[in-house]
């Protein structure tokens, strides 16, 4: 064998291991609120890093797409403050839950029963904001409390071109925003109809009123939502 085809072979062979990785990786990941979150069928989609990239530009995209508009369609600073707010809380909760799925779904819901709270907490401290999650399919009821704004997000949600957007107002000195948090493949493992036995055991007896499963991707599955003082 010519040392060209050596080289080829064992370049074939590395590609094949790293294939094998990234579809292991996958197997793993469990929620990613951007596809959250990207599509259901990541798992089949192979590396990671590609789905991740993708949906990065996705959310960037969506994000961006309604950012603190007034009713002039001009760029609203305190409004701005605000979605910038969701979108720390989103990044914060997100980063800590894809480190726990490296261990599996079960760690996943450990960070969200034992965790969530604290980062929300610094979060509002370091943004100024008051700052919460709600959904209409409630796991934690904690989250229930929520202003009446961003219910009425969860009951009429905000689309640009067909999909759920970032919306923001300002009232009376205040701004409110709320950012979506729509299902993806990768969410269906904790979120979806069919829920691993193990990882459905974990919630019933963390959360035995759970009402956050049962989503298909592409369902809002619920908002962050933030409230800024303005003056």
């Amino acid at each position: 064998m010519s040392a060209a085809a050596s080289r080829v072979r064992r370049a074939s062979g590395l590609a094949a291991l790293a294939a094998l990785a990234a579809s292991a990786a996958i197997g793993v990941v469990g929620c990613d609120e951007g596809a959250d979150d990207a599509g259901g069928t990541a798992a089949r989609e192979s590396p990671a890093r590609g789905s991740a990239e993708r949906e990065a530009a996705r959310e960037a995209t969506e994000t961006s797409a309604n950012r603190g508009a007034t009713a002039a369609g001009e760029p609203e600073p305190c409004a701005e403050r605000a979605l910038a707010a969701t979108d720390e809380l989103k990044r914060a909760l997100k980063t800590r839950l894809m480190a726990a799925m490296r261990e599996g779904p079960d760690a996943a819901v450990t960070v969200c029963a034992d965790e969530a709270e604290a980062i929300r907490a610094r979060v509002a401290e370091e943004t100024g904001a008051r700052i919460g999650r709600t959904s209409e399919g409630l796991r934690n009821p904690a989250n229930a409390a929520a202003p009446e704004w961003a219910r009425r997000y969860l009951a009429e949600p905000h689309r640009v071109d067909g999909a759920f957007a970032p919306w923001s107002e300002r009232v009376d000195g205040e701004a409110h925003a709320v950012a979506p948090l729509p299902t993806g493949g990768l969410c269906l493992t904790c979120h979806g109809a069919e829920v691993p036995p193990p990882v459905q055991a974990n919630l019933d007896e963390r959360y035995p009123e759970d009402r956050a499963t049962g989503f298909a991707e592409g369902d809002l599955r619920g908002v962050v939502w933030a409230a800024l003082d303005c003056e």
